[in-house]
C-alpha cells in the first residue's frame, strides 16, 4: 500500500499543476531586442530612448515593437511593469521607431499607447514592409539632389530639402494632432513626409529621423511646444541632429515656408544651439518627468549660416552689402542671413527700415526683406 502511494501523490500535483495553469500561464520574459526585421532598417544603436531603458523595459518595449512589427496582439501584454515604465515603454515607442509607422492613439504627449486591435496587427506587417519600401525610394532620390555630398551636413541638407520640396504643412490637421484623435494619423508618420506628399510636424519629424538614421547619422525626436502669437501652447515636435560629435536642433517643419519663393537659402531652423531655440521651442515635461534625458545642444559649428560664411558679427556692415552684391552677380533670388546676437540683427534691421542706401542699394532695387526676430534672421528677397 506504501508502495502505490507515491505515484498517487504525483499524479495528484500534476493534476492540480495543470489546473492552476490553465488559470494562469507562467511566460518566459521577452527578449531584450526586438526580433522583427525592421528593427534592423538601421543601427539599433541609433534608438536614443531605447538604451535608456532598463532591461525590464526593454524587453517589454521590444515585446510591443514585435507586436506590432510582426502582428502578434498577444505580444503587448508582456508583464513585470508597473504603471511608470510602461509609460516609459510608450514614450520610447512613440518617439523612438519611425521605421514601425505606428499610428498609435495616446492621450496627449507622453501619454499612454492602447493595445492595437486584432485586425489592425493582421495587416500592419504589410503596410510597414509597402510604405518603406516608399522611404526607400525617396532615399534614392535624396542621394541624386544637388545639395547631397559626403558630409553628413550634406546629406542632412540634402534630406532637409527633400522633404520641404516634396511634403506639405496640412493646415486643416494642424491642431486637431495631439488635442484630438487625428482623422488622418498617417500624417504623422515618416512615409508621410518622404513620400506621402502631405504631413504634419510629427510626420516632419519622423521623416527626417528614419531617413538620417538610415544614413548613419543620429537623430531623435523631441517633442514640446511652441507659442502662437496670442501666447497659447500648441504641441510640437522638431528633431535633435548629431554633426561632427556636436548635437543640434534642426525643425524642418519650420524650414518649410508657405511662399515658394523662399525655398532658396531659407533654413532658420537647420542646426540651432538649445539657447536659441528656446527663444520659440519649450521641452516636453513629460520627457523629464518620465527620466529621459536629452542631449547638450552648445555648439554652432554645424549651423547652416555658420557653414556658409553668413553668421555676421559686428563687422556686419562690411559684410551683409558684399553678400547681397555677390548673390546678385550669382543669379540668386533670395539670400538669408544670421546674425550672432540681437545687437547687430537690430542694427541691421533698422538701418535697412531706414533706407540705408550705402548697404543695400538705390532705393529702387532695395531688396523685400522677411523677419525671424527669435533667431536673429533676415531673409533678402529680389
Amino acid at each position: 500500500m506504501k508502495k502505490r502511494a507515491f505515484p498517487l501523490i504525483v499524479s495528484l500535483l500534476l493534476l492540480l499543476g495543470g489546473l492552476t495553469g490553465a488559470r494562469a500561464v507562467i511566460r518566459e520574459p521577452y527578449a531584450t531586442e526586438p526580433t522583427a526585421p525592421v528593427w534592423s532598417s538601421y543601427d539599433p544603436s541609433l534608438h536614443y530612448y531605447y538604451q535608456q531603458l532598463t532591461d525590464a523595459e526593454k524587453r517589454v518595449f521590444s515585446a510591443r515593437y514585435d507586436c506590432v512589427a510582426l502582428g502578434r496582439p498577444a505580444l503587448w501584454d508582456e508583464p513585470g511593469l508597473d504603471a511608470a515604465g510602461r509609460m516609459r515603454v510608450d514614450y520610447a515607442l512613440l518617439t523612438d521607431c519611425p521605421e514601425l509607422m505606428y499610428m498609435p492613439i495616446e492621450t496627449g504627449l507622453g501619454g499612454v499607447l492602447l493595445k492595437p486591435e486584432e485586425d489592425w496587427c493582421a495587416g500592419h506587417p504589410g503596410d510597414i514592409e509597402r510604405l518603406m519600401a516608399d522611404c526607400r525610394t525617396a532615399l534614392e532620390a535624396i542621394r541624386q539632389r544637388p545639395e547631397w555630398g559626403e558630409s553628413d551636413f550634406e546629406k542632412q541638407l540634402a534630406v532637409d530639402r527633400h522633404i520641404v520640396s516634396a511634403c506639405r504643412y496640412d493646415l486643416e490637421e494642424e491642431y486637431s494632432t495631439y488635442a484630438s484623435f487625428t482623422p488622418d494619423p498617417m500624417l504623422r508618420t515618416a512615409h508621410a513626409a518622404l513620400a506621402g506628399g502631405r504631413a504634419v510636424c510629427a510626420g516632419y519629424a519622423q521623416g527626417l529621423q528614419l531617413a538620417l538614421r538610415c544614413l548613419d547619422i543620429p537623430c531623435l525626436i523631441a517633442y514640446g511646444y511652441v507659442y502662437d502669437g496670442a501666447g497659447r501652447a500648441n504641441p510640437h515636435a522638431w528633431n535633435m541632429v548629431r554633426i561632427d560629435g556636436e548635437w543640434y536642433h534642426h525643425d524642418v517643419t519650420w524650414n518649410d515656408w508657405d511662399d515658394e519663393t523662399m525655398l532658396e537659402d531659407f533654413f532658420p531652423y537647420l542646426n540651432l544651439d538649445t539657447l536659441t531655440i528656446r527663444q520659440t521651442h519649450s521641452d516636453d515635461p513629460a520627457r523629464s518627468a518620465l527620466g529621459f534625458s536629452l542631449p547638450r545642444c552648445e555648439a554652432e559649428g554645424a549651423n547652416y549660416y555658420a557653414m556658409k560664411g553668413r553668421l555676421l558679427g559686428d563687422d556686419w556692415r562690411d559684410t551683409l552689402p558684399a553678400l547681397l552684391w555677390a548673390a546678385r552677380e550669382d543669379g540668386q533670388t533670395a539670400l538669408g542671413v544670421r546674425f550672432r546676437d540681437a545687437a547687430c540683427f537690430e542694427e541691421a534691421l533698422a538701418s535697412y527700415e531706414a533706407g540705408d542706401g550705402t548697404l543695400f542699394g538705390p532705393k529702387a532695387d532695395v531688396p523685400r526683406v522677411n523677419v525671424w526676430e527669435d533667431v536673429n534672421f533676415l531673409y533678402f528677397r529680389w
